[in-house]
């Protein structure tokens, strides 16, 4: 893993809710927004009714983003066939999709880092949003941070813009983290909910490069 140069770029995906449940990211949207407004960062969203797995792998094509941020609904699927094992799946505006597919397309267009912005269930054991992150590090992505449980819209946003604000300030990647993890203790938050997991051997030089260093 080599650094990442400035500017950053920056894709979110936030499909629409599953029926049911509700679309919570648009607090996201904004604060991403603002953070791009100030920093050196070329942001690019893809929500509600855009979030298609057909732009989406448009953007990753054009776009060519470094990190990606993710805030929708994972589950487990029921296999087709009794030869078949269950499995994670991502579920975008259009349709569900496994997570070694999505591991594999992510991958193949340049991203280095997926931050999974939300997670909806309590548990850990059986935890669909930390059973995908699990499979998306076994298939190959370099990082992945992600909530291994239940998490409130505040603290999720708080972290969400503390970390970003760091890493984009030429914090490494575990610094950021640790930033943000302070932060969201500050304000009362559950700072234990958000791990990260990667090959540490990769970490020394998992930071943003500006154009003058």
């Amino acid at each position: 893993m080599t650094a990442v140069r400035a500017p950053l770029r920056l894709m979110s995906i936030m499909p629409s809710a599953p029926p049911g449940r509700r679309f919570t990211s648009d607090i996201t949207i904004k604060a991403l927004e603002g953070i791009a407004a100030i920093e050196p960062m070329e942001y690019r969203s893809l929500a509600a009714k855009d979030a298609t797995m057909r732009n989406i792998r448009d953007q990753l094509e054009t776009f060519r983003p470094q990190v990606v941020h993710f805030e929708g609904y994972v589950s487990v699927a029921t296999p087709d066939t009794d030869d078949d094992s269950p499995y994670v799946q991502l579920l975008t505006t259009d349709q569900s999709v496994k997570t070694d597919v999505f591991a594999e397309l992510l991958i193949k267009h340049g991203v280095q880092l997926l931050v999974i912005g939300r997670n909806s269930v309590g548990q850990v054991y059986q935890n669909a949003g930390a059973q995908a992150t699990l499979k998306l590090i076994q298939h190959g992505l370099p990082a992945v941070i992600a909530p291994m449980r239940a998490i409130d819209d505040a603290s999720a946003t708080t972290f969400t813009t503390e970390f970003y604000r760091a890493f984009l300030q030429g914090n490494t990647l575990e610094s950021a983290l640790h930033l943000a993890r302070r932060r969201l203790a500050s304000k009362g938050g559950d700072w234990s909910v958000f791990a990260l997991f990667a090959d540490p051997a990769r970490l020394d030089y998992f930071q943003l490069l500006r154009e003058s260093a």
